[in-house]
């Protein structure tokens, strides 16, 4: 068997963290941090007042100008159709609105509907749409300013008739079982899907569940039911109101008058529908290069 010697082994020491921190303090140079040509160019500066240049100066000057050009003239967004139909009908009176500044409103119009009120809207929610959440703490007083859509109506007809309100809260009348009858001011009243203005504006009052009225105008003086209002309890213990029936309800063989016009309506708007999407798919497959962002 073949015996191997190892060679002696030899022991090295690391430099601990701590030496080398004494060789570095060690080694350094404390002496002054500037050289004398330094403190010499150092006391030169110190006895003229600092220079600013001319290209600088105008540099500040236009920052200013810009940020008071960005904050007086700021770009308006483009008016809407319905902007400038409001424009049009309010001129002359002493309040100005635009179509974001109005509440949208799901409501009940006085058409088709089994009441004897002719010029009642009944309102049945804030917001049109399940993304307006954020309209449920709104709290409606006077000079509060609605835009009511009858969307039961507009579905039966497929959109012909669309009665369409823009209006203010003028003042509150009285009170009824769960609601606060309000006078509209009417901005704009519509009964087509095309905005077909009706001039001079009718006046229209307006029923408003007293949950989405402010506290302060609300009143409890009076439980009568002028208008059909119905609440009734679920099994989970909270009401419900329930409009008065309208007049398809119940009645399979109720047409809407004028079915004829809206079928020759419908035809029409199916028509140019299908030419605004050809046009549209022509300008597209015009189009080489494409941005994505």
């Amino acid at each position: 068997m073949n015996v191997y010697e190892l060679p002696p082994r030899t022991v090295t020491h690391k430099p601990s963290l701590a030496n080398n921190l004494r060789t570095l303090v060690l080694n350094q140079r404390w002496g002054p941090r500037h050289s004398a040509s330094n403190r010499e160019q150092m006391a030169m500066v110190l006895k003229e007042p600092p220079r600013i240049s001319g290209d600088r100066l105008g540099r500040q000057a236009e920052e200013k100008m810009d940020f008071r050009e960005a904050v007086l003239s700021f770009d308006q967004p483009p008016l809407t159709k319905i902007d400038r139909l409001l424009e049009r009908e309010l001129a002359g009176r002493p309040i100005s609105f635009q179509e974001t500044d109005y509440t949208p409103a799901l409501a009940a119009s006085p058409f088709h509907i089994a009441h004897s009120y002719p010029s009642l809207w009944i309102v049945t929610q804030l917001g049109v749409s399940k993304n307006d959440h954020f309209l449920e703490n709104i709290k409606l007083e006077k000079g509060s300013a609605l835009r009511l859509f009858d969307i039961d109506l507009s579905l039966r007809t497929f959109g012909y008739t669309s009665p369409t309100l823009f209006c203010t809260i003028d003042h509150f009348i009285c009170d009824e079982l769960g609601f606060m009858i309000a006078k509209a001011d009417t901005h704009i009243f519509s009964k087509a899907s095309k905005y077909h203005i009706l001039t001079p504006p009718p006046s229209f009052t307006i029923a408003i569940p007293k949950q989405f009225v402010h506290p302060a105008d609300r009143t409890y003086k009076s439980n009568q039911a002028t208008f059909g209002q119905h609440f009734y309890q679920k099994p989970s213990g909270r009401r419900v109101f329930q409009l008065p029936p309208r007049d398809w309800e119940g009645n399979p063989d109720w047409e809407v008058p004028g079915k004829k016009d809206i079928e020759r309506w419908y035809r029409r708007e199916q028509r140019e529908m299908a030419k605004h999407w050809e046009a549209h798919g022509k300008d597209m497959a015009n189009k080489e290069d494409w941005t994505f962002i």
